[in-house]
C-alpha cells in the first residue's frame, strides 16, 4: 500500500484503488485527480465520468470539482495547462458526475443502437408494482402450481399467520435475485457467473412432497430414539467436565426429554422450532460431547434433530424462494412489453448488453472504452457484482488499454447491505484492479479530528476490530498538527 502525502504524485499512468478512512480529504482528492487529469491534457471534460452514491452528493462534488479547476486556472503559468483548463470550465457540464443509476440511464438512451434497447424507454418507479404482481401469482398460480399441497406449504411456510412478513420476505428476495434470474445463460468467464449459480432451483410439487415425506421420517426416528436417550439420562452416563451429572442437572434432562417427547406428538406445522433448537443447546452446553462418553442414543438423537431443523428451514422457505423467482420473471416480463424500466434494469440492462460479444467484439463496450478515458467511483465500500461488472469489463477489459479507473472508498463504511452492496465485491475488485497493474493507495492524514481522538481509533481498529481474517485492514491515521 502506497501512502498518499501528496496527490499530485498518483500515477495517472495506472488504475488504483485509493482507501481513505473518514475525514482524511476524500473529495479533495477526487477533485485533485480531475484537475491533473486535465492539467497534464490526458482526457477532455467529457471523458471523465465521476460515479457517487448519491444524487445530493453528486451535486456538491460537481460543485467542488469547478471550483478547483478556476483555482488552479488562476494558479496556472503554464499556457498548455491554461488552455486545457479554460477548455474544461467551458465545458464542465459534459463531465460526467452522478450516480450509478444516473450514468447507466443516460448510456442506455446515448448508445441505444449499440445497447439493443428500444429508442424510447420509460422510467417505471411504481413503488406497488411488484407487489401487486406478486398478489396475482398468489391467486392466479398458487393453487394450478401447488394443487392440493398447498395447504401444508402455506402452514408450515408461516403465510397463513403472517402473510404480510411472507410478502415482505418474498419482495427482499426478489430484490437480491433481481439480477440473475431469467437472464439466459452467463458464460463461464462472466464475472456474475458464480452469482448466478446461487439463484435456487424452483422446486417441483412432486419435489415438495418427497422432502415433506423425509421430514415425516425424521420425526418419526427422533420419536423412536427419544426414550432410550431418556433411559441412558436415568443412568446418568453423562458427564460434565469429567464426572457425572448432580441430581438437579439430571431432573433438567428428564424434563427437556418428556417436553421432546410431547412436541414430536404434534403436527409438523404446529413444532415449537425453538424448543428442538434449545434441547440441542443445552446438550452442547452442558453434556460431555459424543467422543467422550461414545456413541449413545442421545448422540444419535441430537444428529437426527439438526438434520430435522435443516430440512425443515429448507422445506419452510421453499415457497418463498419459488414465489420470488417466479416474481422476477413477471416483472420483467411486464416491464419489456410495457417499454419500461426502473432503478435496478438501468444497472443489469447496461450490465448484460456488456456481456453480449457478436462475433467476439462488443460494439458498446468498444463505444463506451472510447468516450470514457478515466472513471472516478466514490464510496466504492458500497458497491454491488453488477456495478463492478460494468465498470470492470469497460476499464479493465483486455481491450481497455488507454483506461484507467480509480475506486474510491473505506471497507470499514461498508452498511448498505441491504441494498445488495457487498464488501466481498470489494474485495474482489481491489485485487481485479492490483492483478491488472493498478496500485493500492492509502489516504494517511485525518484532516477533520483532534490528536486524541485520532490516536483512540487507531489503537481500537489496530486490535482486529474488523475480524481476524484480514478482509478488512486498518492502517494507522496520522493527524494534523495543531
Amino acid at each position: 500500500m502506497i501512502p498518499v502525502l501528496d496527490i499530485e504524485s498518483l500515477d495517472l499512468n495506472k488504475s488504483g484503488i485509493i482507501e481513505a478512512s473518514a475525514g482524511t480529504g476524500k473529495t479533495y482528492t477526487i477533485c485533485t485527480i480531475v484537475s491533473k487529469i486535465i492539467r497534464e491534457g490526458r482526457a477532455e471534460a467529457d471523458q471523465i465520468a465521476v460515479v457517487t452514491f448519491t444524487e445530493k452528493a453528486a451535486g456538491e462534488l460537481k460543485q467542488r470539482i469547478v471550483k478547483r479547476l478556476e483555482e488552479d486556472l488562476d494558479k496556472s503559468s503554464d499556457d498548455k495547462e491554461t488552455q486545457y483548463l479554460k477548455n474544461a470550465l467551458a465545458r464542465t457540464d459534459e463531465i460526467s458526475i452522478g450516480t450509478i443509476h444516473g450514468f447507466c440511464n443516460g448510456l442506455l438512451h446515448e448508445f441505444s443502437f449499440e445497447n439493443g434497447s428500444p429508442f424510447k424507454l420509460n422510467s417505471n418507479t411504481d413503488p406497488e408494482l411488484r407487489k401487486r404482481l406478486l398478489n396475482l401469482q398468489i391467486r392466479r398460480d398458487w393453487q394450478k402450481y401447488y394443487g392440493d399441497f398447498l395447504p401444508t406449504l402455506l402452514k408450515i411456510s408461516n403465510f397463513i399467520h403472517n402473510p404480510n412478513d411472507f410478502i415482505d420476505d418474498v419482495i427482499k428476495i426478489s430484490n437480491k435475485l433481481y439480477a440473475f434470474v431469467d437472464c439466459g445463460n452467463r458464460p463461464e468467464n462472466d464475472p456474475l457467473s458464480v452469482s448466478y449459480k446461487i439463484v435456487p432451483e424452483v422446486q417441483t410439487t412432486e419435489n415438495l412432497k418427497v422432502l415433506f415425506a423425509e421430514l415425516e421420517n425424521s420425526i418419526e426416528t427422533i420419536k423412536e430414539l427419544l426414550p432410550s436417550a431418556n433411559n441412558e439420562a436415568n443412568n446418568n452416563i453423562y458427564k460434565e467436565n469429567g464426572k457425572k451429572l448432580h441430581g438437579n442437572t439430571i431432573n433438567a434432562v428428564k424434563r427437556k426429554f418428556s417436553s421432546m417427547i410431547d412436541e414430536c406428538k404434534k403436527e409438523i406445522h404446529e413444532m415449537d422450532l425453538k424448543s428442538f433448537s434449545g434441547f440441542l443447546d443445552q446438550y452442547e452446553e452442558k453434556l460431555a460431547s459424543c467422543d467422550e462418553i461414545g456413541e449413545t442414543q442421545t448422540c444419535s438423537v441430537q444428529k437426527e434433530i439438526r438434520h430435522f431443523l435443516e430440512s425443515h428451514k429448507l422445506f419452510a422457505n421453499t415457497l418463498k424462494i419459488n414465489t420470488a423467482v417466479q416474481l422476477v420473471k413477471d416483472f420483467r416480463k411486464h416491464k419489456a412489453e410495457s417499454g419500461t424500466i426502473d432503478f435496478d434494469d438501468m444497472l443489469v440492462l447496461v450490465y448484460e448488453a456488456l456481456q453480449n460479444k457478436n462475433g467476439g467484439e462488443n460494439l458498446f463496450c468498444r463505444e463506451l472504452q472510447n468516450k470514457f478515458r478515466y472513471a472516478l467511483l466514490d464510496e466504492f465500500q458500497d458497491t454491488d457484482q453488477v456495478q463492478w461488472g460494468i465498470f470492470k469489463t469497460i476499464f479493465l477489459d483486455k481491450t481497455s488499454v488507454n483506461n484507467k479507473i480509480y475506486l474510491i472508498g473505506d471497507p470499514k463504511q461498508a452498511i448498505y447491505s441491504f441494498r445488495n452492496a457487498d464488501i466481498n465485491t470489494y474485495n474482489q475488485a481491489k485485487n481485479e484492479v492490483i492483478a491488472a497493474g493498478g496500485l493500492l493507495y492509502n489516504l494517511g492524514k485525518n484532516y477533520r479530528s483532534v490528536k486524541n481522538v485520532v490516536t483512540g481509533f487507531n489503537d481500537l481498529f489496530t486490535t482486529k476490530f474488523f475480524g481476524k481474517n484480514g478482509e478488512i485492514t486498518y492502517t494507522d491515521v496520522d493527524y494534523q498538527s495543531e
